[in-house]
């Protein structure tokens, strides 16, 4: 890959990771509207649903679904 390819991929790389996504945006609301203690809160939940999401890919789950309709109609 030459330096040119690998430095315009960094630099999308680096927009997409520091565009704020649907975590910030319930964060700020929460905090916003609720206070500090509401938005932990939020925090936490957010956090805990992450790693069950990475806990689920990290087991493979995607493949399973992926081959077969009936484990995919059931998760659906």
């Amino acid at each position: 890959m030459s330096f040119e390819i690998w430095l315009s991929f960094a630099l999308l790389v680096f927009l997409v990771v520091m565009s704020p996504g649907p975590s910030i945006l319930i964060g700020m609301s929460h905090a916003l509207r609720y206070g500090a203690r509401p938005t932990l809160m939020t925090a936490l939940g957010d956090v805990t649903a992450n790693m069950i999401q990475m806990l689920i890919a990290a087991l493979g789950l995607g493949a399973v679904l992926a081959t077969s309709a009936t484990a995919f109609a059931i998760v659906k």
